[in-house]
Order: C-alpha cells, then sequence, then structure tokens
C-alpha cells in the first residue's frame, strides 16, 4: 500500500493525494470477498430494481397512449380485435387505431344471418366473453348490443369505422360506434321500449323502454350522439335480452318501419300461385296497382259460382288503391305483435264504416249495445253457432294461456285495465273457430268509436298495451285457421268482392265531398225504399244513417239503368243473376250519360270506358255485375236501417236521435207520404223484428263478417305500434349519428 512517503517533497501535493487514492481503490478490489451470501444479497437486490425500472419506463410508455384504453376489450367486447397499434417517434407513444360498427338497415338486413346459421356461429363461437354479463358495458352502444341480443358474431360483414382513439375528445370513455336513427328506433322497439318523445328543438327522439331509454344529446365535439342508458338492471318484467330476440323478429321490424308488408296467403296461394311476387310489398313506395292485383292472381277451381260475377272480372283490379285499405285485407298477421309501423300515412277513418256497410253484424246497432257500459253476458254473434267456455277452467283455451305466456302477457291478467281477465269469456267452435270475447268487444268500441279507443289505449300502462296487443295478435291467428279451414273459392270471391266494392264506395264519398262526382238524382224521382223517411228517427251514430246520402244517391243512379229499360219484368230485376242483365240492356246513352260516376266506382277512366258489347273493361256485362254487387250492399244497409230505428225506437224522445241533414239532403224534394208507402214501410219494419239476420248467417255472410273483423284487427295491431310516421317525414330516419 502506499503511503506519504512515496511523494517527493517539491512534487504537487494534489497529485500525491490522487495517486495515493487510486492505490488505495486498487488495492480494495483485489481484496473484495466473494462471499455466497454477500453475492446472495446483492444480485436479487440489483435485479429487483432493474425490473422497477423497466416497469416504469413501460408504464410511462403506456400512459402515453391515451386511447389505448378506449380502444381495449373491456371499453368495445370483441370489437377490440380489430384495434391495431403503432409506435410513433415523432411523439414517442403508442397510437391505437379502433373499429367500431356502423349500423344502418341496409347493412344489418344485407348480413342478418338465419335462426340456424346464428345458432351454430353462436356454438361455434370461441370467443366467449370475458367480461360477466352483470358488469355493465362502458360504450353504451355495446349495452344497446347485448340488450338486443345481438353480439359480433351475428354483426360480422357490417362496415366499420376507423377512428384513432388517442384523439378522440376526453370526455369519451370508448370508441363511439356509429347508427343510422331508423335502425337505432327500431331496435330499441324490439328490444321492449313502449313510448317515445320527439325533441321539437333538434328533432330527435327519446326512447322510453321497459328498465331502459335511448336518447339523443348534443356533444360539444362530436354533435348529436346516442346514448343507451340502462337504469334499472333488476327491472321486474326483465327485458327480452333476458334471451335474444328471434333474428326474424328484428328483421320483420326494420322492414315494418318502412311500411314494408309481409303479404298473407290465408292458405289461398298454393304452389300454382302465379303472382311473382316476393311475399312483401309497400304501399307507400308502388307506382302502379299490385296489391290490387294480387287478389287477381289467387287461383280458384272453374266451379266457382259468385253471386254476384264480380270477383271473375279480374281487369276491374287494375285500377289503383288511392285509399290505403287494400294492405288490410292481405296483411299478414304478426306474432309477436310488430313493434314500429308508419299507421298515420295508412290512417283513412273512412275506411272501416264503408266496411262496415257490407256487413249484417258490424253496422247493426244490437252489435253496439251488447259491448256499451258493463261486459256483456251474452257476446255479440259474430260466428253462429260457438260455445262459451271461461278462460279459467277451459280445457281448449290451455293453448292460448300457452301463448300469452309467449310475452308474459299471463301477469297482466290480474290488472284492471288488462282486457282479459281470469273470468273472461271465449268463444269456441269446430274448425278452430275462437273467438275472444274481449278483443271482439274492444273492436266493436273502435269501430263506433276510435277517438275514444286510442285515448284509453294510450294512457294505460305499457305493460297492459303489450299485453293487450299480444293478445290481439293471437286473435289473428285463430281467425286465420278458421279461415285456413273454409273453403277456398268463397274466401277468395269474399276478399275480392269486399276490396272492389269498399274501393268503389270510398271513391264515390270522397268524389260527392268533392262535389266531382258527376251524378244527381232527377227532380221528384222519389222510391219507397230510399226515401228521407228510411233515415228519419236513426239514431246519429247509426253508421248507414251517416251515409244516407251517398247511399240514396248510389241507389238513384243504379235505378236509372234498370227503369230505362223495359225489356226486363220487375219480377226479373228482383232475381239475382238477372239484375246485372237488366242493367246491361239498358241504352247506351245511359252508360254514356253516367261514365264520370262509372269511373269513379270501378276505379278506370272514364276514357277507358266504351261500353261496346265486347269482353273486358268496357262490356256493359262487366258494369251490370259491378252494380249488383252495389245494390247487395244497400239491401244490408237498408236492412239495417230499418233494424236499427226499431231498436231505438221504444228508447228515443221525439227528435232526440234524428241525424242532421246534410247540405244536399236538404235540398232533396220531401217524399210523398201516401198511404201505400207507409204501410209498406211498417211492413218491412215488422219483417225486420221477427227475424234476427244473425240467425240465418250463409257460410258466406260469416266469411265477409270475419273478413272485417280480420281487417278491424290488422288496424288495431299496427296502429297501436309505436308510429314513426313524424321520423319519416322530417328526414331523420337515415341520419347517421356517433353512439356512445
Amino acid at each position: 500500500m502506499a503511503n506519504a512517503s512515496s511523494c517527493p517533497e517539491d512534487a504537487n501535493s494534489t497529485d500525491c493525494l490522487l495517486r495515493v487514492l487510486l492505490q488505495n481503490i486498487d488495492d480494495h478490489f483485489n481484496e473484495y470477498s466473494w462471499d455466497p451470501i454477500t453475492f446472495g444479497f446483492t444480485v436479487p437486490i440489483g435485479v429487483i430494481a432493474a425490473l422497477f425500472a423497466a416497469f416504469t419506463i413501460y408504464q410511462a410508455t403506456v400512459a402515453s397512449s391515451r386511447g389505448s384504453r378506449k380502444s381495449n376489450k373491456r371499453a368495445i367486447g370483441e370489437w377490440s380485435r380489430y384495434t391495431t397499434k403503432r409506435w410513433d417517434w415523432h411523439e414517442l407513444c403508442r397510437i391505437s387505431t379502433a373499429q367500431t360498427p356502423i349500423l344502418t338497415t341496409s347493412s344489418v338486413l344485407k348480413i342478418m344471418p338465419t335462426e340456424t346459421k346464428r345458432s351454430q356461429t353462436r356454438k361455434s363461437s370461441k370467443s366467449a366473453r370475458s367480461i360477466p354479463s352483470d358488469d355493465p358495458s362502458v360504450a353504451s352502444w355495446l349495452g344497446f348490443l347485448n340488450e338486443l341480443g345481438l353480439g359480433h358474431e351475428d354483426l360480422q360483414g357490417v362496415p366499420l369505422k376507423k377512428a384513432i382513439a388517442d384523439y378522440l375528445p376526453g370526455d369519451l370513455l370508448a370508441a363511439p360506434a356509429y347508427g343510422e336513427v331508423g335502425f337505432l328506433f327500431t331496435a330499441a322497439a324490439a328490444a321492449g321500449a313502449h313510448s317515445w318523445e320527439l325533441d321539437k328543438q333538434s328533432g330527435y327522439p327519446t326512447i322510453i323502454g321497459r328498465g331502459f331509454q335511448f336518447e339523443f344529446r348534443q356533444h360539444q365535439t362530436l354533435g348529436m350522439v346516442g346514448a343507451f342508458v340502462k337504469y334499472d338492471y333488476n327491472y321486474p318484467e326483465k327485458a327480452v335480452s333476458a334471451k335474444p330476440i328471434a333474428i326474424n323478429q328484428l328483421q320483420t321490424a326494420l322492414h315494418q318501419s318502412h311500411g314494408d308488408l309481409t303479404l298473407c296467403r290465408l292458405g289461398i296461394v298454393n304452389e300454382e300461385w302465379r303472382g311473382g311476387w316476393e311475399g312483401r310489398l309497400n304501399p307507400l313506395t308502388l307506382k302502379d296497382y299490385p296489391l290490387m292485383q294480387y287478389l287477381s292472381y289467387i287461383p280458384w277451381s272453374s266451379g266457382h259460382k259468385c253471386r254476384s260475377g264480380l270477383c271473375e272480372r279480374a281487369h276491374f283490379y287494375n285500377a289503383r288503391d288511392d285509399h290505403h285499405f287494400t294492405w288490410l285485407l292481405i296483411a299478414d298477421a304478426q306474432f309477436p305483435p310488430p313493434v314500429v309501423f308508419p299507421s298515420r300515412l295508412f290512417n283513412n277513418p273512412d275506411i272501416f264504416p264503408i266496411l262496415a256497410l257490407h256487413s249484417k253484424f258490424w253496422a247493426n246497432l244490437k252489435t253496439k249495445q251488447s259491448v256499451s257500459g258493463e261486459r256483456t253476458s251474452q257476446p255479440p254473434i259474430l260466428i253462429p253457432g260457438l260455445k262459451e267456455e271461461s278462460l279459467s277452467d277451459s280445457v281448449y283455451t290451455r293453448q292460448l294461456l300457452h301463448q300469452l305466456a309467449r310475452t308474459k302477457m299471463e301477469e297482466t291478467l290480474s290488472d284492471k285495465d288488462s282486457w282479459i281477465q281470469h273470468d273472461s269469456i271465449v268463444l269456441v267452435g269446430p274448425q278452430g273457430a275462437t273467438v275472444v270475447v274481449p278483443v271482439l268487444e274492444e273492436s266493436i268500441k273502435f269501430l263506433y268509436s276510435p277517438e275514444d279507443f286510442n285515448a284509453r289505449f294510450s294512457v294505460s300502462s305499457g305493460r297492459n298495451r303489450e299485453g293487450n296487443r299480444a293478445l290481439i295478435a293471437l286473435q289473428l291467428e285463430y281467425i286465420d285457421t278458421w279461415l285456413k279451414e273454409q273453403d277456398g273459392d268463397n274466401l277468395t270471391c269474399g276478399l275480392r268482392v269486399l276490396c272492389l266494392t269498399t274501393r268503389a264506395l270510398l271513391n264515390m264519398k270522397r268524389a260527392i265531398t268533392n262535389k266531382s262526382f258527376g251524378f244527381s238524382p232527377r227532380e221528384g224521382n222519389q222510391n219507397s225504399l230510399w226515401d228521407q223517411g228510411l233515415r228519419a228517427g236513426c239514431p246519429n251514430y247509426d253508421i248507414p244513417a251517416q251515409h244516407f246520402t251517398m247511399l240514396q244517391n248510389l241507389y238513384q243512379l243504379i235505378d236509372e239503368f234498370k227503369e230505362r229499360n223495359s225489356s226486363m219484368s220487375e219480377q226479373a230485376s228482383q232475381e239475382s243473376e238477372s239484375v246485372s242483365n237488366m242493367i246491361a240492356a239498358a241504352p247506351i246513352d245511359v252508360f254514356k250519360k253516367h261514365a264520370i260516376p262509372l269511373s269513379y266506382l270501378t276505379g278506370i277512366s272514364s276514357n277507358e270506358i266504351g261500353f261496346d258489347n265486347y269482353s273486358g273493361i268496357r262490356s256493359r256485362q262487366d258494369i251490370g255485375c259491378f252494380l249488383q254487387s252495389l245494390g247487395d250492399v244497400l239491401e244490408i244497409c237498408r236492412q239495417n236501417m230499418l233494424s236499427n230505428k226499431t231498436l231505438t225506437k221504444v228508447e228515443r224522445e221525439p227528435g232526440e236521435f234524428e241525424v242532421e241533414e246534410t247540405a244536399q239532403s236538404s235540398e232533396a224534394p220531401k217524399h210523398d207520404d201516401n198511404a201505400d208507402m207507409r204501410a209498406q214501410n211498417e211492413k218491412r219494419e215488422e219483417e225486420s223484428r221477427e227475424k234476427d239476420p244473425e240467425l240465418d248467417k250463409s257460410i258466406e255472410d260469416c266469411i265477409r263478417d270475419v273478413l272485417i273483423y280480420r281487417c278491424i284487427l290488422i288496424h288495431m295491431l299496427y296502429s297501436t305500434a309505436l308510429d314513426n310516421t313524424d321520423l319519416l317525414n322530417s328526414g331523420m330516419w337515415e341520419r347517421v349519428v356517433p353512439v356512445l
């Protein structure tokens, strides 16, 4: 070891001290003790210190990547597999690029699998969710898809939107998806939403469901954004997300939200069906008339004999349906019930009274009186021969209770606002005939007062609304079952004739209102069947009396064809098969004179009506068949008015229920009130009192009444779904917004 003596006296002291220090260090290194115990403690401490230093460096690197937490699996679920990360040397951090779905109606319908494919995909998928089902998703759009029961495997193939997660606004917890307002609205309805409100300022809706809502908010950076909020995870009526909704249900809802309808075949369109239809049409977008033509393509046997012959005139179906009523006849009944439909675009308050004019059941005041006040102990007779059974002890209605369980409606049986109770009456009979009396009663109330029905339905609870709509859908299933058991020719004939005559009366009513019908009764042209005395004393809610002026004009129009033909006797004119021949034999100048009224009735332009003796629309025989069918409707209306006057004669005070005269009827000349005319009317009233029209119904009349019942139920079912008319008209429907 060096000492101080090795340093010369005249040398630099600092240099000497440095040499001494280096010598001492060298001596200490040569003398280091490599003891195993000392080494065992020193090395692990060094390694741990190095790991902590490396972790600190890694943590700093991750913290600098702001988008990583917004695009990982906990944030956006299985879509995190599309997230890419790269190192940016300029910013010395990792940049995360997330890809999230763009949910639009067209893209989802294009890739949506069938139920079988969906089941197989779910079984074969190994990408099980690592997040527990009760752990709320960071991204609200992921929770929304979970509520629908849709996963990544169901939406493979939808377009993806790329976004650099690091540059998303700081208040976003996850990378947003993008959704079309229309798709989000429809999907929320399919998930169980029962109402919605439209923000008047923004124009965007807030959809409210059972324990959740979907709303649109204004974001300071992204603009208008959507957000799904589930505010009650223990909601007693757990939404349909408890098990995934049926794929075909969501597909149907997306179609129906645009007005697309699935056509009902009722067992009458078979393999020989030659229409070439795809099974779904939209009356709102059709430029031609395929809904009317659909009825003419239904095949039937050549041995069918129509009472009027009108159903065989297929060329009458080439006319347009400007009243949007044909879909009621051919729309398919949906179970579960439709959730979204632009019902206001199809709304025409004249349709159902005009339909009721065809029936001795629906336009008869006995039907209305049977549902006034409390539930009637003797329900109206829609189909004769049915037996009453209580819902609580009927063996037959077990199937009904099983169907109610499909929508958890059995929970609503104890609610006072529910249509159906444990003691409700069900009418059952052969051929699958089943009439749920509470639904029939509600349909009668709807016919006579649709405003009251809508008001009562709108204030009921969401659970009751859903349950009652399910009950309507179930009644439609039973109606279709009964109709499919009937003779196909009679059913086809009933559909065709009801469609054509309803269109004719709707056209006539609108033309008379617009004063463009082109026909006015001749001065002094009176008859004992349709004089003002027939309407006198009818209640103001009597459906035929409300349309008395139209019916009177129609009768006098038909009468002009018959009275100008002197070649047939009065007796022949009353025979069913001779009326059309009698009209066809009228002079050609009568047809030419009334070309405009006939064009309104037939739906064919007056320029195309030539009234020659050849086949086709120009045939006078075709016009005769058409007017004969309308004459049959007039006779039904006359019998109903006589019966309705009899029902109210005892209770009515003088002038209490008088129907107000219209301007046109007030100008009509008063009838000749002679003794013979009074005696004839009194005789008819006496006959109407002695004969109950419901006890002597032919199968054709039953089919027609059930078809009218079906039209009313179809409208009730679709009109009580969420109405998206305002959204479609506002232009918001197809807008795509971020969904947080």
